[in-house]
């Protein structure tokens, strides 16, 4: 699974994006920073013709009103992520940033459907993500596990090889001179590994 997450400043250019990333696959899509309703319902149409998940960062309220797939909670605690869940219903997707795997006990027993797992600059890929699953494997939440930042080849075989069930990027894609031949050649990668 690839998840690219778009920039609202690179929506307010214009819809290009969205339509290169419906080009090359893309299956997932997160949204960040604040947008109207008006500014969110080109992305909305496009995403839901080409059925492609939509959640957008922290906006409940505008992830009910335009009637997308869910919200990615960014700043989060136990309250937060149950009151999150009890206001959209089980049929939403409920994913969170989680910068410290130490954190992750506060999700045990939560309906939380992804997490991702920022790659911290200071760490091995490797490394990490296995302290991510050895993580995991301690709580009594099923957890789908991100990684996200911008992975070499042979990163990705690793970070995938952990246990790691999808990829988050952004600028790799997004900033690209080609995002639709990036985010290509990213599932290609993905699905090789």
């Amino acid at each position: 699974m690839l998840q690219v997450v778009v920039p609202r400043s690179a929506i307010m250019a214009g819809t290009d994006i969205v339509k290169k990333l419906i080009a090359a696959d893309v299956q997932w899509i997160r949204l960040t920073g604040k947008f109207s309703e008006d500014e969110l319902r080109p992305v909305t149409e496009l995403c839901s013709e080409a059925g492609i998940i939509l959640v957008l960062d922290d906006d409940v309220e505008l992830v009910e009103k335009s009637r997308i797939h869910g919200v990615h909670l960014t700043d989060w605690d136990r309250g937060k992520v149950i009151s999150v869940r009890e206001e959209l219903g089980p049929h939403a997707i409920v994913g969170v940033t989680c910068t410290d795997p130490g954190l992750l006990k506060d999700l045990n027993g939560l309906d939380v459907d992804y997490t991702v797992f920022p790659l911290p600059s200071d760490r091995n890929p490797g490394e990490y993500y296995h302290e991510v699953i050895d993580s995991l494997s301690k709580i009594k939440t099923e957890l789908h596990p991100v990684a996200s930042g911008c992975f070499s080849s042979d990163e990705l075989h690793v970070i995938l090889s952990e246990g790691v069930q999808g990829i988050e990027a952004a600028s790799c894609i997004t900033e690209a001179p080609d995002p639709e031949f990036a985010a290509r050649h990213l599932l290609g990668l993905i699905s090789n590994s």
